[in-house]
C-alpha cells in the first residue's frame, strides 16, 4: 500500500487516523519518503511490535 503526500495531508486521512486510534488502535508509522508514503519495512514492522508489546 502506497499513497502520495497529498493524501496523507489530507485532513479526512488525519480524522480517521484520529478515530482509529480513539477506538484503541494502534497505528504503526508509514515509511515516508520525499516523494511517496508506504508501509513500512517488515522489520520496522517487526520491531515495532516488539517494543510494544513488552
Amino acid at each position: 500500500p502506497a499513497m502520495n503526500h497529498g493524501l496523507w495531508n489530507h485532513p479526512q486521512t488525519r480524522i480517521s487516523e484520529a478515530k482509529l486510534k480513539e477506538w484503541g488502535c494502534t497505528i504503526i508509522p508509514p515509511y515516508i519518503d520525499e516523494k511517496i508514503v508506504t508501509m513500512s519495512s517488515v522489520t520496522d514492522i517487526l520491531q515495532f511490535l516488539h517494543q510494544h508489546f513488552q
